[in-house]
């Protein structure tokens, strides 16, 4: 048990208890009162002394199951269909400007994409580091008491690549049609179609001078993340203009921290030949597809990954700085975000609480008896799921960061690449 350090402790302990329904004789000493208690002495203003924080430490460091004081999951992680059509439909955009804006409203200074990120550093924690921050120490039971994914290093880099703004402005889900590559010889212009694990990218090649474009081959780079990745391309066929067209068909197969990149080769009539290479506008986001869920089915299910499945599931919190100045209202952070997860990420999007927004979805990877391309959507095969819960969420006393929690099944490893692909947008390097 917790010692009382001041006077008016067991008055306060009172009053938390009186709180807690359902509590018993034999519940006085598990993690979830424990926690509860931290956080009721923390929104009162009572010093949590270094034994009081060392002991919630350790209690945190054991995996307690959950007691009858937390809401009965009554349908968990198995039993939940995320393979059911959803009618939902997302927003065209036409500009990664208007990315995070709400409603098609104009461009405006709260944009976290604008350079407001720099206004502030930059702060991530994640993984079992974040057992010694202070809003864990204060929440813990927003918190997952097991964080079993690892971050791991940033694996979106503009800088390294000749398309970098191209790309990006490309990989939002709701982004179909743009200009991938560009330099003063060309112009290279794609075309985006998805169904479930199958993206098809038709790319058009536009000579910027007096030159025509001949001879074009072009080849998919080399890399570990191509084993995650079927891709074919097409052989070259001309439009009626004269204008070099190929087709790329790439089906996901496995989770990826980056995108694949292209390498052209083409011949000018005048200039000779060239050679170029950019990244292709292909990630995880690209593959998923919102989930219809009741939001309590939501909360059910987030709650028995979080307490009742083992490790092997996928359980991260993190800490964010929050990327706005403080003279904007956290409200409308928790609005850019919601739109975040509904455009870019294809995710279902809940109403959001003063402090909180969740969005639910899956990632659709290829399974084994799809032995081919498709012809058409009626030759595509059910796809292997893997669930993404994500949440975003404040905390009154210091506004000045938010957690970003994130809840899976064991099916796919897609945690760290999706949380890592937020933050290109957030907090960018």
């Amino acid at each position: 048990m917790i010692k009382l350090q001041e006077a008016g402790d067991a008055a306060f302990v009172s009053e938390a208890l009186d709180l807690m329904p359902n509590f018993s004789d034999s519940l006085q000493t598990n993690s979830i009162l424990t926690r509860r208690i931290m956080k009721l002495k923390s929104e009162k203003g009572f010093t949590i002394s270094k034994e009081e924080a060392s002991k919630i430490s350790e209690v945190h460091s054991t995996d307690a199951s959950m007691s009858s004081a937390l809401t009965t999951v009554q349908a968990g992680i198995d039993s939940m269909s995320l393979s059911g059509k959803s009618n939902h439909k997302q927003p065209q955009i036409a500009s990664l400007d208007s990315l995070l804006d709400i409603g098609g409203a104009k461009q405006s200074p709260l944009d976290m994409i604008s350079s407001l990120v720099d206004l502030q550093p930059q702060s991530m924690l994640g993984g079992d580091d974040i057992k010694s921050n202070r809003f864990y120490l204060a929440h813990a039971d927003r918190f997952s008491p097991s964080q079993t994914v690892k971050l791991g290093a940033q694996t979106f880099d503009m800088k390294t690549c000749s398309n970098g703004v191209q790309w990006k402005n490309l990989l939002p889900f709701s982004m179909r049609d743009g200009v991938v590559y560009s330099d003063e010889s060309v112009e290279i212009s794609c075309s985006i179609q998805i169904i479930k694990f199958l993206e098809r990218i038709q790319l058009s090649f536009i000579s910027k001078s007096m030159d025509t474009l001949s001879d074009l081959q072009a080849k998919v780079l080399p890399s570990p993340l191509n084993d995650a990745l079927d891709i074919a391309v097409s052989p070259v066929k001309a439009r009626a203009d004269g204008v070099p067209e190929i087709i790329i068909m790439i089906m996901l197969k496995d989770p990826i921290s980056t995108s694949p990149s292209l390498r052209v080769q083409f011949n000018r009539s005048m200039s000779g030949p060239a050679t170029v290479e950019f990244k292709l506008p292909v990630f995880m986001n690209k593959f998923t597809e919102p989930v219809e869920m009741p939001p309590d089915a939501f909360s059910r299910t987030w709650e028995d990954i979080t307490h009742n499945r083992p490790a092997t599931f996928q359980k991260i919190d993190t800490l964010i700085k929050n990327p706005a100045p403080s003279s904007v209202p956290h409200a409308e952070v928790l609005k850019k975000l919601a739109n975040f997860f509904q455009n870019s990420m294809n995710l279902k999007v809940f109403p959001a609480t003063d402090t909180a927004v969740r969005a639910v979805g899956q990632v659709n990877f290829k399974p084994p008896n799809q032995a081919s391309f498709p012809a058409g959507p009626g030759d595509i095969q059910k796809p292997i799921i893997a669930p993404v819960m994500v949440e975003a969420e404040f905390f009154k006393e210091d506004l000045s960061e938010f957690k970003l929690s994130f809840r899976s099944s064991d099916a796919k490893p897609v945690a760290a690449a999706l949380i890592n692909f937020l933050k290109f947008y957030i907090q960018p390097a």
